[in-house]
């Protein structure tokens, strides 16, 4: 809702094995004009997987947003924002491209809403990939820095957009 409120799109990179567990929330999501990208199928850290672990872990995580979505998303954020070649090149065969960011303030070590909107504002320019997870535990904290960080943007002249409309 308050995306919609603030008229902003966003991109979800979600967890393949996570998504398969919440359909409805996927679904709504695309539905509401946000896009979907990858974030592997279990968040393993790709370089210590073989090769076959990698693509399983790309194509099973594939297979389940294809079957909630009726698409293949095209975006890839690797779990701790690691890769190796083998895994950029599976990616590259598969015609993904891989995200990273330029703003991650670590809200998943529940700092609080002020402290990650500092943080995110304090490396917002043009082009700012910001990142900020959905865990349930930190999920109040997550919506108060991003109401925060939208108006605060806004307010510098920034707008908010999904990462498709983009490339």
């Amino acid at each position: 809702e308050l995306l919609a409120d603030e008229e902003v799109s966003a991109t979800f990179f979600l967890i393949g094995s996570q998504a398969g567990k919440y359909p409805e929330l996927v679904e709504s999501i695309a539905a509401h004009g946000h896009a979907v990208g990858s974030h592997s199928l279990s968040h393993k850290l790709m370089p210590l997987l073989t090769a076959r672990e990698i693509e399983s872990e790309i194509q099973r995580a594939n297979i389940i947003f294809h079957e909630l979505l009726g698409e293949t998303p095209k975006l890839f954020r690797p779990p701790y924002g690691v890769l190796d070649q083998r895994a950029a090149q599976y990616l590259g065969e598969l015609g993904m491209k891989i995200v990273y960011w330029g703003a991650v303030p670590e809200d998943w070590a529940q700092i609080g809403a002020e402290r990650v909107t500092r943080k995110v504002l304090r490396k917002l320019t043009d082009g700012t990939i910001v990142v900020l997870h959905e865990q349930s535990r930190i999920a109040d904290q997550t919506l108060a820095a991003t109401k925060q960080i939208i108006r605060a943007g806004k307010q510098q002249g920034f707008t908010f957009k999904a990462l498709t409309t983009l490339c």
